[in-house]
């Protein structure tokens, strides 16, 4: 029988080779997409890490540790010199001991913390809310807040003192991100109330000087808080100024202040201009939302966002593996882009920064499975003009308010127009910063009301809303 040749035994059965072609086949169809995966996701970091190294350029940090460290900007505006005089620099303010002022803060808004849920004292809250009501507190209030007075009378005193120290800083911890603790921000807001009630009650004993140094003790809170480029503390910095705003009003009228004080009040005053705030404060946004991106899981739990959620571990793991995939890198892309964006936009003025942010703001979108990390982060930002705008415009009123009473106390009653306190006592009329027009002033004998248009942009003659954002913002002076 013959032999068969070497060929013949090797050649490939043709089952064999379409066996071969079908496992090419599907090895090429599973590795072209992750091929595909892979290069995409090098491109992806290598635009990622173009873009934070353009954010490093413009001198902002880009990580928490970059945060921690990083100076917020002194800030300068041109239309805001009018209402703000030179002041001390902080390196140069009196040193009354070893503690900065922060420091100080720091324990004594503990040991008024702990005292304010004592069921035998008053609740200063509801006291301010009666002497907002109706102008002024019955005896019985009065007693009432004499007494909450005199129980921190210690720590009211340090708090008025530490006005005079360094400023320092409150510590924070900027590697947790959208976590951090931020508990001395609702404390030092019960400290203004209290700091609101001791003016009140020293004006009414005719005590300018102990007034004074409670607005100003108020209006100090003012220095660490700009150190932090966080919008909820820009808030509480804001919010407080409004307090003590509150407070000038209350006094004027109560007691005689004399030219120095209400000097000192007004470059305190001007001082808590800062046209900056919002830019710094969405500067520290982005480094959040950076975290957040790097820390999903973390981030997702930490905020509560999957507690709507019926499997929040398992909505938590997928959101992880999303990331790990890119999958969530247009979403990043997004946010640094809008970020971008609104912080060029946050120095311009109110109608012009409120609505490009506005107009940012809805491109978050929303998603049916996976957490939409933008949605968490872009809300809150969209009002961040106007309450920044508002704070100006208080800011203005209060400190015009004392040029008004300076002149007050050299010529015998109030200027007919705001452009008789230029150069005396302004180097310029002040503005409204919600419509960029001089602040409407009006003139009743011996008080005057000062009003801004509000953020509706409309005069209405000087009336105040029932909220925030209705009517006008008005600064009354009682006869």
């Amino acid at each position: 029988m013959p032999s068969q040749s070497t060929s013949s035994r090797h050649r490939t059965k043709p089952w064999v080779r379409r066996r071969r072609i079908l496992l090419s086949t599907v090895a090429a169809f599973l590795l072209l997409p992750a091929m595909f995966l892979i290069a995409t996701l090098h491109f992806s970091e290598k635009r990622y890490e173009a873009q934070l190294n353009v954010i490093r350029a413009s001198g902002f940090p880009v990580t928490a540790g970059e945060l921690q460290d990083w100076k917020v900007p002194e800030s300068t505006r041109p239309d805001a010199e009018p209402l703000k005089p030179p002041i001390q620099d902080a390196d140069t303010l009196k040193d009354t001991a070893e503690l900065d002022a922060a420091t100080v803060y720091g324990n004594v808004l503990e040991e008024i913390t702990a005292r304010s849920g004592d069921p035998e004292l008053p609740d200063i809250s509801g006291l301010l809310e009666l002497l907002d009501k109706n102008g002024e507190l019955s005896e019985a209030e009065l007693a009432d807040l004499r007494r909450l007075l005199q129980a921190n009378n210690a720590q009211l005193q340090l708090l008025i003192d530490a006005a005079e120290k360094l400023i320092g800083r409150f510590p924070l911890d900027y590697s947790k991100g959208f976590a951090m603790e931020l508990s001395h921000l609702a404390k030092l807001r019960q400290a203004a109330r209290l700091l609101r009630g001791v003016a009140y009650a020293a004006a009414l004993d005719n005590n300018p000087e102990l007034a004074c140094r409670a607005v100003m003790a108020g209006l100090a809170f003012n220095r660490p808080l700009e150190q932090e480029p966080i919008l909820i503390s820009q808030l509480v910095r804001w919010a407080v100024n409004g307090i003590m705003i509150n407070t000038l009003g209350d006094t004027l009228g109560r007691t005689d202040y004399t030219d120095a004080q209400l000097a000192q009040l007004q470059r305190a005053l001007a001082a808590g201009h800062d046209p900056m705030a919002l830019r710094n404060a969405l500067v520290s946004e982005r480094v959040f939302g950076i975290w957040a991106y790097d820390n999903i899981s973390g981030t997702l739990n930490s905020v509560g966002l999957l507690r709507d959620y019926p499997l929040p571990g398992a909505v938590s793991a997928l959101a992880q593996a999303a990331n790990a995939v890119g999958l969530y890198d247009t979403d990043r892309n997004t946010f640094l882009d809008i970020m971008d964006r609104m912080i060029q936009a946050s120095t311009l003025p109110y109608t012009e920064s409120s609505a490009i942010i506005q107009s940012l703001s809805p491109q978050t979108g929303s998603r049916f499975i996976l957490p939409n990390l933008n949605a968490l982060m872009f809300p809150s930002l969209d009002r961040m003009p106007e309450a920044m705008a508002r704070n100006d415009a208080r800011i203005t009123q209060a400190a015009t308010a004392c040029a008004i009473e300076r002149y007050r106390l050299a010529n015998g009653a109030p200027p007919d127009t705001l452009t008789a306190l230029v150069p005396a006592y302004l180097p310029a009329p002040p503005m409204d910063p919600f419509d960029s027009q001089p602040m409407r002033y009006r003139r009743e004998g011996t008080a005057y009301t000062l009003y801004s248009v509000n953020v509706d942009g409309v005069d209405g003659g000087g009336v105040a809303g029932e909220n925030a954002r209705e009517g006008d913002l008005v600064f009354t002076r009682r006869p």
